[in-house]
């Protein structure tokens, strides 16, 4: 799954159920801005940003900001027996 920002976080818990892939993008090559912007997950006030399946394998997250500022007592990725590659995210 490729993804792009326009400039805002998502602001969303991202549930993962099965194998996955997610690229962020910079600028698309039609924007006129010339600011790269780094796709952001970030957590919803006391929530995870990123909740992965019991036993879900080979998830990666590539070129991604996950921001658990807002998590609270929640960790910003929560998975059990889970492979979880980050891969140039912060």
């Amino acid at each position: 799954v490729y993804v792009r920002s326009h400039g805002k976080a998502c602001v969303e818990t991202v549930n993962i159920v099965r194998p996955v892939k997610i690229v962020g993008e910079a600028n698309s090559v039609f924007t006129t801005s010339l600011t790269p912007v780094v796709p952001t997950i970030a957590a919803p006030s006391g929530a995870p940003c990123i909740l992965i399946n019991d036993g879900v394998k080979a998830v990666e997250f590539v070129n991604i900001v996950i921001d658990g500022s807002q998590s609270g007592r929640a960790a910003c990725v929560q998975s059990t027996n889970a492979d979880v590659a980050f891969v140039g995210s912060t």
